[in-house]
């Protein structure tokens, strides 16, 4: 049987004026792939782990995001579905205040034994503020979906 992967990985490095964004989770979920693709596609489930928002899961579909608690950035969160393969892989724009440009968020998922090992990537550049809540919060986020009834 696999072991779980490692857990989480995330950097932040400097460049010039710019901050990095690279933040790496590779997670085990006991959940078959067909419950955690629902956990990542379905507006209402999606809404109860990361944020409430307007998504639906087609490719060029641009949906927004409302933080539901205090960040250090102010607004919503910008998106677009940049890539689909049902199933597997996802990938999304996510741009906010302070974002001179959209970072790119990405999902795959692969079934391990009874379960689904889930690899999160969010990359890009942002505002140092902004990389240190993203860094910091994807991780309590996937714990959330972990918690998830599906």
């Amino acid at each position: 049987m696999d072991s779980p992967p490692d857990r989480h990985r995330g950097r932040v490095s400097v460049a010039g004026a710019a901050v990095k964004l690279d933040v790496d989770l590779d997670e085990y979920l006991d959940r078959p792939p067909e419950e955690v693709w629902k956990a990542l596609t379905d507006p209402v489930l999606l809404g109860r782990w990361l944020m409430p928002n307007d998504f639906e899961p087609r490719v060029g579909k641009r949906f927004t995001f409302a933080p539901d608690c205090p960040t250090s950035w102010e607004g919503s969160v910008a998106c677009e579905v940049l890539e689909l393969v049902p199933g597997r892989r996802m990938v999304w724009s996510w741009q906010t205040k302070g974002m001179e440009h959209p970072t790119r968020v990405i999902f795959e998922l692969s079934a391990r034994g009874r379960g689904t090992r889930l690899r999160l990537r969010h990359t890009g550049e942002a505002d140092e503020p902004i990389v240190r809540d993203l860094k910091g919060g994807w991780p309590g986020k996937v714990a959330s979906l972990r918690d998830i009834g599906i």
